[in-house]
């Protein structure tokens, strides 16, 4: 994902009408930010301008907000990008874990893009079951064992939310199995 000087141009008009420019007509906002992506790998990209901007937007419209996710997974942009754009707006919910497993089928982002859900307590509100099937999702992926096994260890250290500890203790060896199905090693710590 690059950007070109029209989210400059974009962000510097929203900065000059201040927060009412973007809460008058949010979706054009949006579609004028993203008309200024070009198709491109994502890897080196900026997205906190469109992180922060559905993070506000689903602060004052969390329906909103859900709307342009749902749509995002499906770009062929935003898609590379996804799970920061589903981090960005806080706790995922049942709409969001649905969202990040059809992301996950679809192939677009890069594996490592998915760390984005390791940090903010973004996962705190996913049950036992719903975070084990989200985290071997993951580790299915190339390199994706790594990435699981980071968000599985964030969530114990910030607390355990919905978790009970024999859910922690349950998903961790499903982890560690597929640990040592791969003789030991993620394909990305070779």
């Amino acid at each position: 994902m690059v950007c070109d000087g029209g989210v400059t141009n974009i962000l510097a008009r929203l900065l000059r009408h201040g927060a009412s420019a973007a809460s008058s007509d949010p979706v054009t906002i949006w579609k004028q930010l993203v008309a200024q992506l070009q198709p491109a790998p994502v890897e080196g990209a900026t997205t906190g301008v469109f992180c922060g901007f559905l993070s506000g937007l689903h602060q004052k419209n969390p329906a909103l907000a859900e709307a342009i996710l749902d749509g995002a997974i499906v770009d062929d942009v935003l898609a590379q990008c996804y799970p920061a754009l589903e981090a960005a707006i806080g706790k995922i919910n049942e709409r969001g874990l649905r969202r990040l497993l059809r992301s996950l089928e679809l192939n677009k982002a890069p594996i490592h893009i998915y760390r984005m859900l390791e940090g903010g307590r973004v996962t705190d509100d996913l049950s036992g079951p719903d975070l084990k099937e989200l985290l071997l999702r993951i580790s299915g992926h190339t390199e994706g064992l790594d990435v699981a096994i980071e968000i599985l260890y964030m969530r114990l250290s910030s607390g355990q939310g919905r978790l009970c500890p024999d859910e922690f203790v349950d998903i961790g060896c499903e982890l560690m199995r597929r640990l040592n199905a791969t003789g030991g090693k993620d394909s990305n710590l070779a």
